[in-house]
């Protein structure tokens, strides 16, 4: 992926796989951020609604 945050939005599109899981497909992800360096990001699909329940998502970094 690769991604920018402008105006406290992160927008992150998606571009290749490393390795593709069976039945996955790849789908840009926009989150409000309001610090450079948050702990964790929620957020929604770039396309709300193209699959069906999985809209919403976060992530939290360890370590």
């Amino acid at each position: 992926m690769t991604g920018e945050v402008d105006g406290g939005v992160l927008e992150l599109r998606s571009t290749e796989w490393i390795q593709q899981p069976e039945g996955y497909v790849m789908v840009d992800l926009l989150a409000s951020v309001e610090e450079s360096r948050p702990t964790e990001i929620s957020g929604r699909l770039g396309v709300a609604g193209t699959y069906g329940e999985c809209s919403d998502f976060s992530v939290v970094r360890s370590g």
